[in-house]
């Protein structure tokens, strides 16, 4: 992301817009100690955090991955994905790394990677979200067998 593209992103984003806490409120910032404090992340943060996983990735990478992973089911627009990854960096979730050793051609692309904090917020929302899944399986409306089985 070109310092432009930064200058203008952090124009258009205002604490609470983005990633409101329902729970505690849109100026309530996380601590950095409490995981549960980041929660709910929105669908773009969980699905950055769980596709960089242990490894570190550039944006399109992240993009056809989630895409390629999700049969299609979730996809993230460049924009989106920009916006979150600038938002996930500024809160210590995911940091900037170098290029790998194979794609250090002119330096075009930038990578990113998960840190600590972000795989203790992505395994906290998820945790979150397997409940919520859980009372749609005891509700009947999925099953609780595995991906892609039909409903009882």
């Amino acid at each position: 992301m070109t310092e432009a593209t930064s200058a203008v992103l952090a124009r258009r984003w205002r604490p609470g817009i983005f990633d409101t806490n329902i729970l505690q409120g849109p100026d309530t910032v996380p601590d950095a100690r409490d995981p549960s404090s980041f929660l709910p992340l929105n669908p773009p943060a969980l699905h950055v955090l769980l596709v960089l996983g242990e490894r570190r990735m550039h944006g399109y990478a992240m993009m056809e991955d989630l895409e390629r992973r999700t049969g299609g089911a979730a996809t993230l627009l460049p924009g989106t994905l920009y916006t979150t990854l600038a938002r996930l960096v500024e809160q210590g979730l995911v940091r900037e790394v170098p290029a790998p050793e194979y794609d250090r051609q002119g330096g075009a692309r930038r990578y990113y990677a998960r840190t600590a904090l972000g795989r203790a917020v992505a395994g906290a929302e998820s945790k979150r979200l397997d409940a919520i899944v859980r009372l749609a399986v005891d509700d009947g409306l999925i099953s609780g067998g595995t991906m892609g089985e039909p409903p009882a």
